[in-house]
């Protein structure tokens, strides 16, 4: 029994080392089950079905937007509120009786600046607030009818034409290219041959939300000095281009470039006062910063104001030159100084043949001068007419004597109205 008993046990060995020896069967993995990705639920917007990216781009789109507005609102347009501009006082009665104002052109749309030739054309440009066809046009007072200048087909060529200025026989135009959008530029053509000189354009330094908004030729023929109203941006200057060279840049950027949160109002065929808005928001107060710069006719300074502020500013043109020179606006921020105090709500501003500073007070319909020597004086009524003088804008000296007046009538958009006729006004002076 013992032997059988060793024997059956070799056979279970061998068996079992049998077994170790033999390789394991391979089986096959058992199969995964798939993993779906999730697919983003679609938004509803209306009851209309939104591609959850494009939701999301809708989002960030509306609160740029927000932001850009608040921006607007707050920075650039100093806020909603304010107080009334103050009227500037006035010694004694206007120089000059209303019966002196002859009216030179009428038009089918009011002009924004103006602009006379040696040939007694009258250069002028229809504001672009009132959406005029033609931008740029003479008045040939023979024949009492305008021309588009310098041909129909050249109108395509402007966007938004805001001053016109003639200087020894050169005529600037300045566009803001729809507030830096398209084009803003600066363009000058020899009159003499009615040819066009000079394209220059401003991109670079007058951006989307830019207002360029008036200029003035220093007596030298070759500085051209600008203004930036950035009525979006909130960031005024003033630009300098040497048009010889052919190069621009900033020359001055501070805070007194800006507009004050004053608020203006008109009664101007109104059973009332109405505030004046932006008609592209219709709910913004139209407040502009600097807009109206003139060199005296020495050169040596150059005067300055935003719309909305009762004071005048000047700085040396020789700090701006530096300033230029350096490709540096704040060098001459340090020399800005007070002219005057009692600066009314004017868009225009001109230099007067006795060294005057002449502007157009759109608030009292009527035009002011201000000598520069004696910074401390009120400013002079030179006239005052409600009826003819409907938002005086800019102005020019013809080689006659007369001070030539633009009639933007720009109380009218700025209250959701339209024009539906503009004049040409002068006066001797």
């Amino acid at each position: 029994m013992a032997e059988i008993r060793k024997r059956n046990k070799g056979i279970e060995a061998e068996g079992s080392a049998a077994k170790e020896q033999e390789s394991p069967v391979e089986r096959p993995p058992a199969p995964r089950p798939e993993r779906r990705q999730r697919e983003p639920v679609p938004q509803r917007l209306d009851g209309i079905v939104l591609d959850p990216y494009v939701f999301f781009a809708v989002k960030v789109l509306a609160v740029a937007v927000v932001g850009l507005l608040l921006w607007v609102i707050f920075y650039g347009n100093q806020g909603l509120g304010g107080k009334p501009f103050p009227e500037p006082a006035t010694v004694g009665s206007p120089l000059l009786d209303s019966s002196a104002l002859e009216v030179v052109a009428d038009l089918p749309s009011p002009p924004g600046s103006v602009a006379v030739a040696h040939d007694g054309r009258i250069f002028f440009s229809f504001h672009p607030q009132h959406g005029h066809d033609t931008k740029l046009a003479y008045w040939d007072p023979a024949n009492k009818t305008y021309t588009p200048f310098p041909t129909i087909r050249n109108q395509l060529g402007f966007n938004a034409i805001t001053a016109v200025v003639i200087h020894n026989r050169t005529l600037f135009v300045l566009d803001h290219g729809l507030y830096g959008a398209v084009a803003p530029m600066l363009v000058w053509w020899d009159l003499t041959t009615n040819k066009e000189k000079m394209r220059y354009m401003l991109a670079d330094l007058a951006g989307y939300g830019s207002t360029l908004s008036s200029l003035s030729v220093h007596p030298d023929g070759r500085r051209v000095f600008i203004t930036d109203s950035s009525m979006l941006r909130g960031f005024p200057s003033i630009i300098e281009v040497d048009t010889f060279q052919l190069t621009a840049a900033i020359v001055l950027s501070s805070k007194k470039l800006r507009a004050e949160p004053y608020l203006f109002t008109t009664d101007v065929d109104t059973k009332g006062p109405r505030p004046l808005k932006w008609s592209y928001f219709n709910l913004l107060p139209w407040r502009p910063a600097v807009s109206s710069i003139i060199v005296d006719r020495s050169g040596e300074w150059v005067y300055f104001a935003a719309t909305a502020s009762n004071v005048l500013y000047r700085v040396p043109t020789a700090a701006l030159q530096k300033a230029f020179d350096a490709k540096d606006p704040t060098l001459a921020n340090k020399l800005v100084e007070i002219s005057s105090t009692h600066k009314p709500a004017s868009t225009g501003m001109l230099t007067g043949k006795n060294g005057d500073i002449l502007l157009s007070d759109f608030q009292t319909s009527s035009i002011r001068a201000f000598d520069p020597t004696a910074p401390a004086s009120h400013m002079k009524q030179i006239v005052r007419d409600p009826t003819l003088l409907r938002w005086p804008e800019q102005m020019s000296i013809g080689p006659d004597g007369y001070l030539y007046i633009a009639n933007s009538a720009l109380h009218l958009p700025l209250t959701g109205r339209k024009a539906s006729s503009g004049q040409i006004l002068k006066i001797k002076i």
